[in-house]
């Protein structure tokens, strides 16, 4: 609120103060009459997804996009570039496609017992502004096993196919 603007809403204020009386009350006046007349009832319009929803549809979004991101194997690095894809737009879908006609590409070239996964930990979806995400991911080459801590921004948009990612960018470094 400004300075100037503070000025105005004391004085309404005041002004309804002394409309409204001091809140005393005469005790031997007859109590006001009661209300006889219905009240029309006034449906309310919804928006078509309301803002909870809507909540929840960006981090159910967010959440499948994080462990396709993180849940692979070698042999399913093509399956998990496609169906990161599907979940993304734009740019970031573009890419992921390319990702993946790359890694069928690649097959020939073999890391032995390639494994990743992990758990989303938090998901804080911040309004105008890219949601957090992070996760505690498990990555596995030959048996040994390396555990991160990493954090992603990402934003998310509503297409004529429902909700897709628009940008993940990583935002922690090892």
């Amino acid at each position: 609120m400004t300075r100037r603007a503070l000025p105005g809403v004391l004085l309404s204020c005041a002004v309804a103060i002394a409309l409204a009386g001091c809140g005393i009350s005469d005790p031997d006046a007859a109590p006001p009459p009661a209300r006889t007349t219905p009240v029309a009832h006034q449906p309310t319009s919804r928006p078509p997804q309301s803002a909870t929803a809507a909540l929840g549809g960006e981090r159910g979004l967010l959440v499948r996009f994080a462990r396709a991101w993180f849940t692979y194997t070698f042999a399913t690095l093509p399956a998990q570039q496609r169906e990161l894809a599907a979940l993304a737009t734009g740019s970031l879908a573009r890419q992921l496609a390319r990702n993946g006609e790359a890694d069928l590409q690649a097959q020939y070239v073999r890391v032995a017992n390639l494994r990743s996964d992990g758990e989303v930990e938090a998901i804080v979806v911040r309004p105008r502004a890219a949601a957090i995400v992070i996760t505690r991911e498990r990555l596995t080459t030959n048996g040994q096993t390396q555990t991160s801590w990493d954090i992603y921004l990402a934003t998310v948009t509503t297409t004529k196919a429902g909700l897709r990612v628009v940008t993940w960018t990583p935002a922690s470094s090892d």
